[in-house]
């Protein structure tokens, strides 16, 4: 029969778990021999099959998908990991990038600059839609933006947004957020909001808190110019708010 490994001895070649050997046992993937003391023992053929298993998942097969891998002919085999060859290269660049930045980090770099510069903000419309999703799912407002927010209108929505933030901008270095010209774009802000998303007052508000608080929005805003515009914008929303919770 040649040689054979007791269960304890399997833990301690491969270093998996005895708890995993049981399962592996018990679901048909690598079946130990049975002795009449109840003890499991395994062949080297065995030892050698586990390692294969404990390759696979390294790759990001699921169980399932190994059970099929030892299913194959040895063409088939080669064919069905040659998938995974993409995504290891994928996860070989992704580590390396992760390293330079960490490097550049540790060398003195801010974190959020090297984030930014390896990790691009998205496009504003991109980012609402991402908002919307996470924050507004299975609501009105959500309903509403599926339906009014399509790929046809995005250009169109985001030269809007983009004219209203600059005009808020410029008419910042003179006017109070209070004032009638900024509170007269803010409504124009809010308009178009409610026309993307269906927007309430009230997730008008937040939104206007989020880009305060949420460092995607404070860095797209930094190319306004404007010291703490996030905060100056959120100033003008929350009076807007207030204003028109009166009416």
């Amino acid at each position: 029969m040649g040689i054979t490994y007791q269960l304890k001895d399997i833990c301690k070649i491969t270093g998996i778990s005895k708890r995993t050997l049981h399962f592996y046992d018990g679901n048909g993937l690598l079946p130990a021999i049975k002795k009449e003391n109840g003890y499991r023992s395994y062949t080297q053929l065995d030892l050698e099959k586990l390692q294969i298993i404990l390759f696979l998942k390294r790759l990001g097969m699921s169980l399932e998908e190994i059970k099929h891998f030892f299913t194959l002919s040895k063409k088939e085999q080669t064919k069905f990991v040659e998938k995974y060859q993409q995504k290891i290269k994928q996860k070989i660049k992704d580590l390396i990038e992760t390293k330079e930045m960490l490097t550049q980090f540790l060398t003195g770099s801010s974190l959020i600059d090297v984030i930014k510069l390896k990790e691009p903000l998205r496009s504003l419309e991109e980012q609402y839609d991402t908002e919307a999703m996470l924050r507004y799912s299975k609501t009105r407002e959500q309903q509403t933006y599926i339906q009014n927010n399509s790929k046809s209108n995005a250009d169109e929505i985001k030269k809007q947004l983009e004219n209203i933030f600059k005009k808020i901008a410029i008419l910042s270095s003179t006017q109070l957020p209070t004032e009638m010209g900024i509170q007269n774009e803010i409504d124009k802000l809010y308009q178009l909001l409610f026309k993307i998303m269906g927007c309430s007052l009230k997730i008008f508000a937040a939104i206007g808190k989020e880009y305060v608080v949420d460092q995607r929005f404070v860095s797209f805003f930094e190319k306004y110019g404007v010291k703490d515009y996030p905060e100056y914008l959120a100033t003008a929303m929350k009076y807007y708010v207030e204003v028109k919770g009166r009416e």
